[in-house]
């Protein structure tokens, strides 16, 4: 093979590398489980535990529904430390709170901590 062959390979091949269709993000990040966790830390209170939590939700969380409920969760729970008046030396460590993140889905923001409590003692 002379060397107008290889040329001709090697622009061949980068025409095929242009032309063939690249995989959807969306679709990869599902897959991968590569969801963007800063937008719940974000929303969480309390800003310690933030890697050991990152590892605990790579294990929890598993789809796009399973990362909206998450969302939910903290977005409910921080509702519910400012409304309770929870001294933030009370505020779970975010690694803590994602090890239970789904009591949190249906929970009421507004409620108070003696009736938070109660129901913890139902579950």
């Amino acid at each position: 093979m002379d060397a107008f062959e290889k040329e001709l390979l090697t622009k061949l091949d980068k025409i095929i590398e242009l032309l063939t269709p690249k995989r959807s993000k969306a679709v990869s990040a599902v897959k991968k489980n590569e969801f963007n966790f800063d937008e719940i830390y974000r929303l969480y209170p309390r800003k310690l535990g933030k890697k050991r939590g990152y590892e605990i939700l790579r294990r929890e969380i598993k789809s796009d529904t399973d990362f909206k409920s998450c969302m939910r969760a903290a977005t409910n729970y921080a509702k519910w430390v400012e409304t309770s008046g929870t001294e933030e030396r009370y505020v779970q460590h975010f690694s803590t709170w994602c090890n239970n993140w789904e009591e949190w889905l249906n929970s009421d923001p507004n409620s108070t901590r003696e009736e938070f409590k109660q129901r913890q003692l139902e579950i």
